[in-house]
């Protein structure tokens, strides 16, 4: 599951060894090595560790060959990371042969020093000086075609996610923070990370720039951050982010935003530099307009801007691949241009821009990367210029907020969003009209959804789809809704050996949970008290009835428990790694929690979290195992989580699985009063999917700061809190929910398809199938985009990209989803998949992984109705013999994840005899089903009333000719759009629902 593959060779590194360690004074060492080298230059890499890491080294001074060095803090720090760690890097001229080194650094402790570590890079080779270079070209300003703006008209809508101010979608709780098409990891630099996840990049260092002043020092909430942002000025809402600091007696502030490529920089000093620039490749040429609006491509010493007459300037005509050009945009003619240059490798350095105050970077080809780019090109130079005086205007109405209102439609099953857009406008010396966009979100272009025919093209690829919208500040877009009912089927009459199955290993499975209280849970969640029972939940049908009425009681005081906003409980600190390892069997179970060496905590089920730049404020349910061992979190209590300064990962993983048991056992126990009465508390819970939503991706991530969209399990929240809205009558929220669904539904969509249809042709490989997730690239030791080849197998198939459709949940309505959504590229996947494993089980380990992936493809073509059952039952029985079945256990085996033997092979035979059945249940509020059959002729489904107002929702292929109790009409009311029947029983008994 490799999101962070690297193509740079680190073979070619020497690690530096055989350190002589004496300690100067406290928390003062120094270190001292030898080593050969056979170059004259290299470079020196320290890795770097977060400050509130617990083990971190900081260099203080060091000593090459008997010469005292200056530790540059503030140097490059964006050399590939190893071992999880970035590093920071510099040039060092060497001996040829034998050099020694001295580092004096400070540690928290001596434990500290065995995460010590220093590399010598190979240094950039090099380069013959440009020749001298001018040409002038006459290409006339292709004027843009403006389609009409739209009217702002909300008439019919409401208020959406996306507000102008007060959320801070992706960009909360820490700096830096991704871009469309790049990053800015610390205050002031620039970095593209997906291009050294391109087959040809192998270079040691993540493409970068910098436009800090000379030795500022990093500001940012991670390496290569060296200074805290305590003391910065910075302002956010979901569209962008406005962040200022001082440097000495420098104001400095850099602005940017999803809705445009544009990076604003802004500096009192009387100039800004451009430097870094060794790190993007070597830019020769320069094009921008001189006299007469005439093209001039030169060679940099050429350039003359003092007669420019348009206000920008794009770097291109790199020495090596790849080349990446940079655009330039100036509010007004800088009074002069200082092109620097290592003296060694004659690689251009810097460039200096005199009399500058404001200066706006793209890069305007977006995550496009070319081949050295020649002067002579024509066909470039004018698609190139084309854009620059495109951007050029777009650039100057600079979109700083966005805020949306949605319709939904019903029947047709669509949300349609109307967005409307404000600006920073900039006046540039030029009088250029600034030229307003309102894109739409970039995912919302990969998903496959119709209705863009009437979008404009601003032909700029980002790392989650194409930027396209309308022109002015109103775009609108429109897309389905997220399936959100399970399809729970009939009992078959002429399948009697499915219940007989399901029923064979139901008792060792409650005696095997009756050994943990419910004052203890297996997982640090709130979904923990209510997992061993909701997932054996969705067979309840079934079950024999002493099973049946067991499993009811402890779901409904399952369900209290977890919905009681001040529950605690007992954890046992598990080793995740060493369950993962060891998948201990039942008896090793019990062993492992018996053990007294077994850390216990006192946790809480939910704890508030305040996100600091705009103070918003929501509620988690989950603390990731890894803030334990690392000992981020020492006693648990709330105010110890709230005071918590770290972005924490996964809410939405906690919220997904845990709102999911909320709503399976409240359709188990018929008890809805639970969530009825803690409302309030849930409806803070979701505020972290809307006060977190990104407008780019349209989703939330998996984290208080994003990081990547998105973690497969909070799929569950959304279907979930969809019925729970419905069941206890809350309109407004119920259509809210259905608008933020519809929005994660269309990421999922543009996820399964963005690496088959958009992100093969930026890396030039083949495509594959399929992307696992979409990354923000906000600091330079994470994820990002890349071509994974060390996951990919024949048939271009990569089965990791099923995993995280829905990770843990294993959520059928999304495995069933797919059919409607994205029907070609859902089964072409599983297809590929299937291949697999039947012809390559060597590909296929026996890890929880690939038994995920075989489970999601067993449960879409249970539920598919081309599947036959010869081929479904060949499926079973080849995982089955390999080791890639689900049966005891889901995922680790820890007690809430022990299933009943028999229960998932029962359940997918189940839903492949449901296809030939003419209706199923969906949902049901107030009411518990007893038993729900198929006889062959009719469906029989005896339910007991549980509330007021109870409701049994059905979804079927035939509608029933009628429905009777006891003989008596009864009335049901077909929802077309739902493609649901809708009975609202009045007695508690058998329903028959007869058909033609």
């Amino acid at each position: 599951m490799n999101d962070f593959y690297i193509y740079y060779d680190f073979s070619k590194e020497i690690i530096l060894q055989d350190w002589n360690i004496a300690e100067l004074s406290t928390g003062k060492y120094l270190l001292s090595t030898q080593f050969d080298a056979d170059a004259e230059a290299a470079i020196l890499a320290f890795q770097l560790r977060p400050q509130d890491a617990p083990a971190y080294c900081c260099i203080l001074a060091f000593e090459l060959n008997g010469k005292n060095m200056r530790w540059n803090q503030n140097a490059p720090a964006l050399y590939h990371p190893v071992a999880g760690c970035t590093r920071q890097g510099m040039e060092i001229a060497l001996n040829p042969g034998s050099n020694s080194l001295k580092i004096e650094l400070e540690s928290k402790d001596s434990d500290s020093l065995k995460n010590f570590a220093v590399q010598i890079l190979p240094a950039l080779s090099k380069v013959e000086k440009t020749l001298p270079f001018s040409k002038e070209l006459e290409i006339p300003d292709e004027k843009i075609t403006e389609t009409a703006p739209l009217s702002w008209n909300t008439d019919g809508f409401q208020p959406g996610a996306i507000r102008e101010s007060g959320r801070p979608g992706r960009f909360g709780f820490s700096k830096g923070d991704g871009t469309l098409d790049s990053a800015m990891p610390v205050l002031g630099i620039v970095n593209k990370m997906y291009p050294s996840g391109h087959p040809k990049y192998r270079k040691a260092f993540f493409w970068n720039y910098s436009l800090l002043p000379e030795n500022a020092s990093f500001h940012g909430s991670f390496p290569p951050a060296n200074t805290s942002v305590d003391g910065d000025d910075i302002q956010i809402n979901q569209l962008s982010v406005h962040w200022k600091a001082k440097f000495g007696k420098i104001n400095f502030a850099c602005t940017y935003s999803l809705g445009t490529p544009g990076i604003i920089t802004e500096s009192d000093e009387g100039k800004i530099r451009l430097s870094n620039l060794e790190q993007t490749g070597n830019y020769q040429y320069a094009l921008y307009a001189g006299p007469g609006h005439k093209i001039q491509i030169v060679t940099l010493d050429r350039i003359d801007l003092s007669r420019m007459s348009e206000g920008f300037l794009m770097l291109f005509g790199t020495t090596e691949f790849p080349d990446i050009p940079l655009f330039l945009v100036f509010t007004q003619k800088p009074s002069g241009v200082m092109p620097r240059y290592n003296k060694r490798n004659n690689r251009l350095k810097e460039i200096v821009f005199e009399g500058c105050s404001t200066l706006i970077t793209a890069t305007p080809f977006g995550i496009e990367s070319f081949e050295p780019l020649a002067p002579g090109r024509d066909d470039f130079i004018r698609k190139a210029v084309r854009l620059c005086r495109f951007w050029n205007r777009a650039l100057l109405a600079y979109p700083v907020s966005c805020e949306e209102y949605y319709k939904l439609d019903f029947e047709r099953q669509t949300d349609t969003v109307i967005q409307k857009f404000t600006y920073r406008y900039f006046q540039d010396e030029w009088n250029t009209e600034p030229l307003e966009l309102a894109p739409v979100p970039p995912v919302s272009t990969l998903a496959g959804i119709s209705g863009q025919q009437d979008l404009t093209d601003f032909e700029f690829p980002t790392k989650f789809g194409w930027l396209r919208g309308k022109f002015g500040n109103v775009s609108s877009y429109t897309i389905p809704f997220m399936q959100t009912d399970r399809k729970f089927p009939l009992e078959d009459r002429r399948h009697p050996e499915i219940r007989k199955m399901l029923n064979q290993g139901m008792q060792e499975y409650f005696d095997f949970e009756a050994h943990f209280p419910d004052s203890m849970q297996a997982y640090p969640y709130a979904g923990a008290l209510m997992e061993p029972y909701a997932w054996a939940g969705t067979m309840l049908n079934f079950m024999n009835d002493e099973y049946q009425e067991k499993l009811r009681s402890l779901c409904e005081e399952r369900l209290k428990g977890a919905c009681d906003p001040e529950k605690t409980y007992d954890y046992p600190v598990i080793n995740f790694s060493e369950f993962m390892q060891i998948m201990p069997d039942d008896r090793k179970a019990l062993e492992m929690y018996a053990d007294p060496a077994m850390r216990h905590m006192k946790l809480w089920n939910w704890y508030h979290r305040t996100e600091p730049f705009t103070k918003a404020g929501y509620m988690i349910c989950y603390l990731n195992v890894c803030l334990f061992f690392q000992g981020y979190i020492k006693t648990g209590k709330p105010e110890e989580v709230a005071a918590l300064k770290i972005s924490l990962i996964e809410n939405d993983w906690g919220a997904g699985l845990t709102f999911y048991y909320m709503y399976q056992c409240a359709l188990v126990s018929g008890n809805w009063d639970p969530i009825r009465q803690n409302w309030s508390l849930l409806q803070e819970v979701y505020a972290f999917f809307e006060l977190m939503q990104d407008w780019a991706c349209m989703g939330t991530g998996y984290s208080d700061n994003a990081l990547l969209w998105c973690e497969g399990a909070n799929y569950g929240i959304f279907t979930s809190f969809v019925n729970m809205a419905r069941a206890i009558g809350d309109t407004q929220t119920l259509q809210r929910a259905i608008h933020s669904a519809a929005k994660q539904q269309v990421l999922r969509m543009a996820i399964i398809r963005s690496s088959q249809h958009y992100f093969y042709r930026f890396f030039g490989v083949e495509p594959w199938y399929s992307s696992r997730l979409f990354c923000e690239e906000c600091f330079p030791n994470h994820q990002f985009l890349c071509y994974p080849s060390n996951d990919i197998f024949e048939d271009r198939c990569r089965p990791e990209g099923i995993y995280n459709m829905t990770t843990e949940g294993l959520y059928p309505e999304m495995l069933d989803s797919l059919r409607h959504l994205v029907p070609d590229d859902g089964k072409e996947i599983f297809r590929r998949y299937e291949n697999l494993l039947k012809n390559h089980p060597e590909r296929l380990s026996q890890g929880w992984g690939n038994v995920q992936h075989t489970c999601s493809m067993l449960i879409a073509q249970a539920m598919d109705p081309e599947v036959t059952d010869e081929q479904l039952m060949e499926n079973i029985s080849l995982a089955e013999k390999r080791h890639l079945f689900m049966t005891r256990w889901r995922g680790i085996h820890i007690f809430s994840r022990r299933l009943p033997e028999h229960y998932f092979k029962a359940q997918l035979l189940a839903w492949q005899t449901m296809k030939q059945h003419p209706l199923w249940l969906e949902s049901w509020y107030d009411l518990t089903v007893i038993h729900a059959e198929w006889d062959g002729e009719k469906a029989i489904i005896n339910i007991r009333i549980t509330g007021k107002a109870p409701v049994l929702r059905c979804g079927f292929r035939k509608k029933p000719k009628n429905v009777l109790r006891t003989n008596r009409q009864i009335k049901v009311l077909a929802e077309k759009e739902y493609r649901q029947l809708l009975l609202f029983p009045d007695s508690d008994g058998t329903y028959d629902f007869y058909f033609d």
